[in-house]
């Protein structure tokens, strides 16, 4: 599963993935995957399309198709991410309350150990 992360990292693992660090490459070609890894991480792969039509090269359809695809598996995966996490958060949030209850004797103790699976 996917860690959420700061924006500079996620950039940084993105430009990785697109100009391989094993690789020895030209300047130009560095500024190119940097380019073309801003452009995927801002607006999405789909701009890649648009960056082609600049370019006056026509994509094709199964090329548009793939790269809506790559953009609806890339939010999914960060949504299931969130709900994951918010319910970490809420579940513990949850846990802590039972347990202030606990202490202030306003629960009893079979509710904390049902609650803790003891």
């Amino acid at each position: 599963m996917a860690k959420l992360r700061t924006p500079t990292k996620a950039l940084i693992t993105v430009c990785g993935t697109v100009c391989r660090k094993n690789i020895f490459v030209s300047k130009r070609t560095l500024q190119m995957g940097v380019m073309d890894a801003v452009i995927c991480f801002n607006e999405g792969a789909y701009a890649i399309t648009e960056v082609l039509k600049a370019l006056k090269i026509n994509p094709g359809v199964n090329t548009c198709e793939g790269l809506r695809k790559i953009d609806y598996v890339r939010i999914c995966e960060t949504e299931m991410a969130v709900q994951k996490a918010s319910k970490e958060s809420r579940t513990t949030k949850g846990k802590l309350k039972e347990s202030r209850m606990l202490y202030n004797g306003q629960c009893k103790m079979s509710t904390l150990l049902e609650i803790f699976r003891l």
